[in-house]
């Protein structure tokens, strides 16, 4: 059973997805990875939905900007196009097999680092 900060309890559904990270891969694109954790789930999940913010700060959670398919216990990541902000927020949901997803409402946070890596002009190597 779980309960909302009133105490009203809550209609169980999708279980909340765990352990998300966040990384900045391939210059200015984002890799998300979650896992998902099946025990206890009310109802049976057929993808992940992943929302953004567009670097505004405020996530837009009526149009996700992914989605992923579920294939079962096991990591899933979600690679966004490239992207021009400084900072972004993202959250992933599950979404179960009616169409229903859960209202979870945690976020990742990312900061983007724009500068490219001086080239390197010369490389000395020694045996010891």
């Amino acid at each position: 059973m779980e309960f909302d900060d009133l105490g009203n309890l809550v209609e169980n559904g999708c279980n909340k997805i765990i352990d998300v990270k966040a990384e900045q891969i391939e210059g200015r694109k984002i890799k998300l990875k979650w896992f998902y954790h099946v025990i206890h789930q009310a109802k049976k999940i057929s993808r992940f939905k992943v929302y953004g913010d567009n670097g505004s700060g405020i996530i837009n959670y009526q149009v996700p900007i992914g989605s992923v398919d579920y294939s079962g216990r096991k990591f899933y990541q979600f690679v966004t196009d490239a992207l021009t902000a400084a900072q972004y927020r993202f959250c992933i949901r599950a979404v179960a097999d009616d169409g229903s997803e859960n209202e979870f409402n945690g976020q990742v946070k990312i900061w983007l680092n724009k500068q490219t890596p001086d080239e390197i002009g010369m490389i000395i190597c020694r045996t010891v």
